[in-house]
């Protein structure tokens, strides 16, 4: 097959659906089983996806670039994407393809090539309010045509798979789960420099809860301080570390901070090199991830691959992820997230239960595997084939 890739999301500061893409592209190039793979990008750098390149038959096809528009915001951004996608087309047209998948929620269609996409989640329609409106029109309005028009449909979790077909009105049979992985650098690291070195350039204290993701209102992040601040009432001597980026309308995380008078109880790192998610995970006593909606929850994951006791909601996909390895919660009670951040850091014994489990539980998924899964499904649409 000849397949074709938006990897446009691979570029800078990597997101979960970043990870997603170059994961998964690393593995299909790798695998290879003689197909050539076309990676289309706007705004990213050739070296980007150079690596790629060397590791099996890839073309970077660099005329789909829009110069210029690096780093530009809407609605210059939306005229890159367009750019982009017309520059693709004319590619097309001289090197035809097989299919074009778009790992983001967006996809290209035509008459002379199938097509697939990947929608992680229908979070937006649970939670419409904690998505900024440029965002929240394409989900609401544009999604629907997207899936019709797509002949595969990939997605995260079985709960994203049933919101999809209820939601968007798709046959079951045509979206597919392939579950995520975890990278093989999450394990347990206890290199003492390694640790010096990360708790140094993000100003660590020896013991700490810890939160790693995207600072914006699906995380529950205003939940998690609230509990944070009931289990200091009860007797918890124990800073928490928000770890990532603000995303939007992340302003009342900050507030909440203050409001609640955790300004010296609360450490906020930004953004974190992925090199060193790892050995972040493993100095945590505790991950908390009270999220009130996930597609699949790849931070609880990575938490367990490092061996971390892990807090999470029974909610969404979290527990297809969790399994039985991780204290679950009802992220709408401030109470049973605070019980259970208290219940973690006083028992050195369920501590020890949960990383045993959690090792366990993580070894399950690959990226290997959703590689496969999603290989697989390219050649069913492609050739009408099943493995």
């Amino acid at each position: 097959m000849k397949i074709a890739i938006d990897v446009h999301k691979i570029a800078g500061r990597r997101s979960g659906i970043g990870q997603y893409t170059d994961h998964i592209v690393g593995c299909l190039v790798k695998q290879h089983q003689g197909h050539r793979y076309f990676l289309c990008h706007y705004g990213l750098h050739p070296s980007a996806v150079g690596r790629w390149i060397q590791g099996g038959d890839v073309a970077a096809w660099e005329h789909a670039r829009a110069r210029g528009f690096t780093g530009v915001g809407f609605p210059f951004r939306k005229v890159a994407r367009m750019y982009s996608s017309a520059c693709t087309r004319v590619v097309m047209r001289r090197t035809p393809v097989d299919l074009f998948w778009g790992p983001n929620y967006r996809t290209l269609v035509g008459p002379a090539f199938k097509t697939a996409v990947t929608i992680h989640d229908m979070a937006h329609h649970h939670y419409p309010q904690y998505f900024p409106r440029s965002v929240l029109f394409y989900l609401k309005h544009r999604l629907r045509g997207v899936a019709a028009r797509s002949h595969l449909i990939l997605t995260d979790s079985e709960h994203s798979r049933r919101d999809i077909v209820n939601y968007l009105g798709q046959k079951p049979e045509k979206v597919v789960v392939a579950y995520p992985g975890v990278d093989r650098s999450f394990r347990p690291l206890s290199d003492p420099e390694t640790q010096a070195a990360v708790r140094t350039r993000y100003h660590l204290p020896e013991r700490f809860l810890l939160f790693l993701g995207t600072l914006e209102p699906r995380k529950n992040l205003v939940g998690l301080l609230k509990a944070f601040a009931r289990a200091r009432e009860r007797g918890l001597d124990a800073p928490l570390v928000l770890a990532g980026d603000p995303g939007w309308m992340y302003r009342d995380v900050f507030r909440t901070i203050r409001s609640e008078g955790l300004e010296k109880a609360v450490i906020t790192t930004g953004y974190v090199r992925d090199e060193d998610r790892p050995a972040l995970y493993s100095m945590a006593e505790v991950f908390v991830y009270p999220s009130f909606y996930e597609g699949f929850g790849l931070p609880v994951l990575e938490a367990m691959a490092c061996g971390t006791p892990v807090i999470t909601s029974r909610v969404s996909s979290l527990p297809e992820v969790g399994g039985e390895a991780v204290r679950y919660v009802d992220p709408m009670s401030t109470g049973d997230i605070a019980s259970a951040i208290l219940e973690l850091w006083q028992s050195d014994s369920l501590r020890q239960t949960l990383r045993e489990r959690g090792l366990k539980q993580a070894a399950g998924f690959t990226w290997d595997a959703c590689a496969r899964t999603i290989l697989s499904a390219f050649e069913g649409v492609v050739y009408g084939v099943v493995r």
